[in-house]
Formats: C-alpha cells, sequence, structure tokens
C-alpha cells in the first residue's frame, strides 16, 4: 500500500509495496503525473519481454522519484527492475541490452528514468532512490542523505 505523502512532501521512508493499479491510481487526479504514468505504460511490455517470452513472472519493479512528491510537476519517474542473481543468464543479457538501447530514448520521450540491476551486485539503485538528494534536500531543507519512500510494484 502506498501511504500518504508526510509533512515533508515526500513518501515516508521505506519500501511500499503494491500492485500496478494500484501504483497508477495514486495520482490519477494529477493530468501531468497521469502523462508520465502513460509513458511508463507504454514501456512496461518492452521492459516485461524477456520474462513473458519465457514464461517467466517478472521480479518486482521499483518506482520512485519526485513522480512520488509534492512536486507540481516533476519531470520523469524512477523505474528499477532489479533482477535476482539466479535468473537465466540470458534473461539478464536481455535485460541489460534493453536498459542500453532504450534508456535516453525513454528519458526524452516517455519520461522514464530506467536502470536495471543484478540483486546484490553492489550498485542497489532502489537504496539510491530512497535519499531525498541534493536538489529535493536544498528545495525543502533537508539534509541530502535523509531517507525518502519508494514504491515495489509487485505484480505488473
Amino acid at each position: 500500500m502506498i501511504p500518504p505523502l508526510d509533512d515533508r512532501g515526500l513518501l515516508p521512508a521505506g519500501v511500499h509495496e503494491c500492485a500496478l493499479d494500484e501504483a497508477e491510481r495514486w495520482a490519477q487526479e494529477d493530468l501531468h503525473r497521469q502523462g508520465i504514468w502513460a509513458g511508463l505504460r507504454s514501456v512496461l511490455p518492452t521492459i516485461r519481454s524477456p520474462f513473458t517470452q519465457r514464461g517467466l513472472p517478472p521480479p518486482p519493479l521499483t518506482l520512485a522519484g519526485s513522480y512520488f512528491s509534492d512536486k507540481p510537476a516533476p519531470g520523469d519517474i524512477e523505474a528499477v527492475l532489479a533482477l535476482p542473481p539466479d535468473f537465466p543468464v540470458a534473461v539478464i543479457g536481455e535485460c541489460y541490452v534493453c536498459f542500453q538501447a532504450n534508456r535516453h530514448i525513454w528519458h526524452a520521450q516517455q519520461h522514464v528514468d530506467y536502470y536495471v540491476m543484478v540483486a546484490g551486485a553492489g550498485n542497489d539503485f532502489r537504496d539510491f532512490f530512497q535519499y531525498v538528494g541534493i536538489k529535493t534536500g536544498a528545495a525543502k531543507g533537508l539534509p541530502a542523505k535523509e531517507r525518502r519512500g519508494i514504491v515495489q510494484v509487485t505484480t505488473w
């Protein structure tokens, strides 16, 4: 379940699990966010493709960033696909090829800032996006290392 924004205008710290339709409903009244969400929806079949081709369920998809804040017009939504290390190497490879081929296009055209990682391999983008960060921290008078929440979509 996605909780309401806290007094900082951010998701409370932690990982908030939900299904895709709940994450979509979160900003259903905001036309700007609806446009960003439409961009995310348009890329999901491509992200899901390496799994559906093999009859595998996709791993959870983490969503984060100013999309889930009180920022009036966020520029994008962060999406992180964290692959289990025991997934078939071919699937992991296809996910990275998809990431390399589409990341910049998706960011520019669909407003989706997409990342792929193998869980436990060192670069945990899910953890990174739980930090408030320099820009948001400066805008809200918070330390950059203060924590905020992220959304983990378990079924998509």
